[in-house]
């Protein structure tokens, strides 16, 4: 899988272009969970939380090579 960086700006299904804001992670019982914190572009009140372990979230996330660090 690859990795994303903070500012990356990537396509997230049908939300669409979104910018990764942050990498953080969420404790649930004992297992902590690294999540990419998504703000879309678009939408700008609109924040998304995608597992970056999670291979099912994460076939729906892709880099927009054109965008990338703007």
């Amino acid at each position: 899988m690859r990795s994303y960086q903070i500012g990356d700006v990537v396509v997230f299904g049908a939300e669409g272009l979104c910018r990764i804001e942050d990498i953080t992670e969420k404790k649930f019982g004992k297992e902590i969970i690294q999540y990419y914190v998504l703000k879309q572009l678009m939408r700008g009140n609109s924040v998304n939380y995608v597992p970056v372990n999670n291979a099912v979230s994460y076939t729906h996330l892709r880099a927009h090579e054109t965008l990338m660090n703007l």
